[in-house]
């Protein structure tokens, strides 16, 4: 053995192989990560896009027993309070999964009878981590929940499949 290899020993043997295993497995995890996180994002859209379009028909029929019961339309703190939906849905403007949800009530009158409507929108429909794409709604007069990728969906969009 030459002097020289002599004076580098193991340790220098350790790093050149630690370099050029470094060198192989970067780029491979950074292809992984470039090829995986699109289709990890897709998938959580997909999916709260699914739970949005579920719990619109979950408040539907939640608010079909309360007008059963009661003869009107109920807020969300209503549908809480009578355990007919999860706590989770209180207040105004609940958020689950990326979906913000609101709703809107009128009281029958002489006139006109109790109405509601529900829509659920991404809270992020865009950029880098969207939360959703689909936007729903679902009101008292109609059937089937309605959907629209490009806006806030309303009772004039097709229904979904």
């Amino acid at each position: 053995m030459s002097e020289e290899k002599k004076k580098r020993g193991p340790m220098f043997n350790l790093l050149v192989v630690a370099g050029v295993g470094a060198a192989v497995i970067v780029p491979l995890v950074a292809l992984l990560l470039w090829l995986g996180i699109p289709a990890y994002r897709e998938t959580i859209v997909t999916r709260n896009e699914s739970v949005a379009y579920q719990t619109v028909k979950t408040v539907a029929t939640a608010q079909q027993a309360y007008k059963d019961h009661l003869g009107r339309y109920a807020t969300f703190d209503e549908l809480v309070e009578t355990q007919l939906i999860e706590p989770v849905f209180a207040g105004e403007r609940p958020v689950l999964d990326g979906y913000a949800f609101t709703m809107r009530v009128t009281p029958p009158s002489e006139t006109t009878p109790a109405f509601y409507s529900i829509n659920a929108d991404p809270e992020q429909p865009d950029g880098w981590f969207p939360t959703g794409r689909a936007r729903f709604y679902f009101d008292s007069d109609i059937s089937g929940v309605r959907f629209n990728r490009e806006r806030q969906a309303g009772p004039r969009d097709r229904p979904r499949e």
